[in-house]
């Protein structure tokens, strides 16, 4: 790539180089405050009502999921990079998408070998959100109830916590337990779009970033966050009618339903009961639920 643009324009490919690093890094450094700042109190709030709104799930502030992109492999890096699809690759952590499908904060840079869980508890967004220096408001009652819970991120990789929920395994699911599994991928799918939409935008991601980890974390870091410019200026909503992607639900419920084995806390197990409660409840259930679980 880059000798292709050094010879297109009759430029060193030094040069082209520090162009799209300098590049890059004025553009994270210019839109981020406006298009990807830190929520505060209140915004948080206003995510987990539109989950609500849009995929009929209380108190959810995100889906978090973690992408890899390729990057051809760094000299003296030994096997850091190399993942379990066997290529070389950075880890973009989406630490929570909203319904638009626009990155609300991410994470980039780790090792390609690690794991989502092991990138997300180690990033420093992760830190912060597990050990609540987020300013994320306090458990909020369930709508038409009285019944508080925490505000949740959903993902099938992570442990289950109290404010990290995941579906339940697959083994001896009875239908209220079908039901959670299929709203977790309503919300969960935003991450999802939102990694297949920025892909799409953006050709780098289609293809080996033969460049320094330096120069592909910038690039990474750009491109989410011109994603999120691009939506807020021509208001690209996400797609969430009742009847839409019927068959992505079903293949989300597939993947959210292997589940690995965790040992989570009392209280954890009971909140994910709560909500599945809820969800089968006259005041939780949808009209399409049924049909979309069977």
């Amino acid at each position: 790539m880059w000798l292709m643009v050094s010879h297109r324009f009759r430029i060193g490919k030094t040069t082209v180089h520090n162009i799209v690093k300098e590049t890059s890094n004025a553009v994270w450094e210019v839109l981020q405050p406006q298009c990807m700042p830190v929520p505060d109190h209140q915004q948080w709030k206003e995510i987990a009502r539109a989950f609500f709104d849009k995929c009929n799930v209380p108190n959810c502030i995100g889906s978090v999921d973690g992408k890899h992109c390729r990057l051809k492999c760094p000299s003296n890096a030994s096997s850091l990079f190399h993942n379990h699809e066997q290529y070389h690759s950075i880890v973009l952590m989406a630490i929570i998408a909203d319904v638009k499908c626009c990155f609300t904060l991410i994470d980039v840079g780790a090792y390609g070998r690690n794991s989502d869980s092991a990138v997300f508890s180690n990033s420093n967004m992760g830190r912060s959100f597990l050990s609540g220096h987020l300013d994320i408001t306090q458990p909020s009652e369930i709508p038409t109830t009285d019944i508080k819970v925490p505000f949740y991120l959903i993902d099938e990789a992570f442990p289950l916590k109290p404010n990290i929920m995941r579906p339940y395994p697959r083994k001896d699911l009875d239908y209220s337990r079908k039901v959670f599994n299929y709203k977790m991928s309503r919300a969960r799918r935003t991450v999802e779009c939102a990694f297949g939409m920025l892909t799409q935008k953006f050709g780098v991601l289609k293809t080996s970033m033969e460049t320094s980890t330096e120069v592909s974390k910038a690039i990474v870091k750009s491109i989410c966050v011109l994603h999120d410019f691009i939506h807020h200026e021509y208001s690209m909503n996400f797609r969430s009618d009742n009847d839409d992607a019927i068959d992505d639900h079903h293949q989300n419920m597939r993947s959210l339903s292997r589940a690995r084995s965790t040992r989570p806390t009392a209280e954890a197990l009971s909140i994910r009961d709560t909500l599945r409660e809820y969800f089968v409840s006259p005041g939780g259930a949808v009209e399409w639920q049924d049909r979309n679980i069977h």
